[in-house]
């Protein structure tokens, strides 16, 4: 025949499976946390990833900007560096004339 359950083993095992339940909402609360930080730190990424992307657009725009600028600028400064160049030759070419000359006129 069945066995008779009685009111306190009723509420007994009524304690235990509310205790049960209780332990796994307090960990699904605890993974739900830990899930809740997860993401908040792949957004803060997110966000400060399309702030790289839009701060290096603007310096990608501000180099090229400078490099236009700069490009008239260094074409020059090639320039004056070739004419220094020329300059330095005929001054060294004047001044090995003047001692070759020196030399023949006082031998």
């Amino acid at each position: 025949m069945a066995k008779e359950i009685t009111t306190s083993e009723i509420l007994l095992l009524i304690n235990e499976r509310d205790k049960h339940t209780q332990e796994k909402l307090s960990d699904m609360a605890e993974t739900q946390k830990e899930v809740s930080f997860s993401i908040k730190k792949i957004c803060d990424h997110i966000i400060v990833t399309e702030e790289d992307r839009k701060h290096d657009t603007e310096f990608k725009k501000g180099v090229r900007e400078h490099i236009k600028f700069a490009t008239p600028i260094l074409y020059k400064a090639q320039d004056h560096q070739a004419a220094r160049a020329k300059v330095l030759l005929i001054v060294a070419g004047f001044f090995v004339a003047g001692i070759l000359g020196a030399y023949f006129k006082f031998n």
